[in-house]
């Protein structure tokens, strides 16, 4: 073979790859004013991310020396048992609720991911993927709001429906919740 854009006939060996002088293309090669903003774009990312870094470290300080009251008191030193005692429910019905919503949509996401890798035509797969992707890009802070404006009050009457049915003893003679938000007590449980 004479020149490189010949292409090789068959049972011929294929000519050795070009040298690298004569591979040139904007990525690999650039002017000086390209390798000086390469080094402005690095020192700009390095300060970004020791900066982001830096107020980390303050916002902890920071929450670390505020906080200091919920632990300790002069008078009464170390309070870690009043403070764990506050803590303990809130901890408690965080993980309550996490593993909750891990029970319940760790099948959901599965099924729903076999039945789009395996199962639906690929018409149909490649549109619920978008949705499924739409949905991901929402944070869920909205989904959090969505429920709470539209989906809370839409489920009051099975809410009354399950405290007429199934009050625990201690409410016993009891009357519904008829409002979902109040300003004062509740007066639904009644000793």
């Amino acid at each position: 073979m004479t020149s490189s854009d010949e292409s090789p006939t068959p049972g011929t060996a294929v000519a050795a790859a070009p040298d690298r002088e004569n591979r040139h293309n904007s990525l690999t090669t650039s002017d000086s004013g390209g390798v000086f903003g390469d080094r402005v774009f690095s020192g700009l990312a390095l300060g970004a991310g020791v900066a982001i870094l830096v107020v980390l470290a303050f916002v902890a300080l920071f929450l670390t020396a505020n906080s200091t009251g919920a632990v300790y008191r002069e008078e009464e030193g170390l309070i870690i048992g009043a403070f764990l005692e506050y803590a303990y429910p809130l901890v408690i019905g965080t993980v309550v609720a996490s593993a909750i919503a891990l029970v319940l949509a760790t099948p959901v996401a599965v099924g729903v991911a076999l039945y789009i890798s395996h199962f639906a035509p690929p018409r149909l797969s490649k549109s619920i993927g978008y949705v499924i992707d739409l949905l991901a890009a929402i944070p869920s802070v909205v989904y959090g709001a969505w429920g709470m404006s539209f989906l809370g009050p839409a489920l009051v009457p099975a809410y009354t429906w399950l405290h007429e049915h199934l009050a625990s003893s201690r409410c016993s003679g009891t009357r519904p919740r008829r409002r979902v938000a109040r300003s004062s007590p509740p007066e639904w449980c009644w000793e």
